[in-house]
């Protein structure tokens, strides 16, 4: 007598096109963004959503560890604009120019950053609330720098004018 044979379903993609077809219907109806209802749908984790959106699209992810190693390049893209944005500019330890993105649905944003941009670059997928965290950090860390401008300049006023040059100054003005 044969033993029965186990049938053994192959573990597929989390996400599919014909998901990720309904979640953009869905986002059009609700007005919301098609990453939300992604993460609505399937209960998934930030990053299990966001690593299944970047296997399905076949788009390069950038994981929250990955992000904190990568150096913010608000020279070519002014922190103001990346918060403005909810994208952030990036170099490796190379030189190599990368723009994470928290919606690889937002092709205006794709389509901005490319004009906006001088320098070749290539887009990574990364959650949203990575991107946003990173800039936490790094307003943070313009706020001390500003701290330490102003501690410097408490002293009593002989006359000269000192300019703030941190960095959110700096993108602020054109000149």
């Amino acid at each position: 007598m044969n033993a029965p044979t186990e049938h053994v379903i192959p573990a597929g993609p989390i996400l599919t096109h014909a998901d990720l077809a309904a979640a953009r219907r869905e986002a059009a109806a609700t007005g919301r963004k098609v990453v939300e209802v992604l993460e609505d749908q399937f209960s998934l984790a930030a990053d299990e959503c966001t690593r299944a959106l970047a296997e399905v699209l076949r788009m390069p992810l950038l994981p929250m560890q990955q992000l904190h190693d990568l150096v913010p390049a608000f020279d070519l893209l002014p922190f103001r604009e990346a918060a403005q944005h909810e994208c952030i500019a990036l170099r490796d330890a190379a030189g190599n120019m990368m723009v994470a993105i928290g919606d690889p649905f937002a092709l205006d944003l794709q389509a901005w950053a490319q004009e906006r941009l001088a320098v070749p670059f290539r887009f990574q997928l990364a959650h949203r609330n990575d991107i946003a965290a990173l800039l936490a950090r790094a307003e943070e860390g313009m706020r001390a720098m500003d701290g330490v401008v102003s501690s410097d300049t408490a002293g009593p006023d002989d006359g000269r004018r000192v300019e703030d040059l941190s960095l959110k100054a700096i993108s602020e003005h054109t000149s």
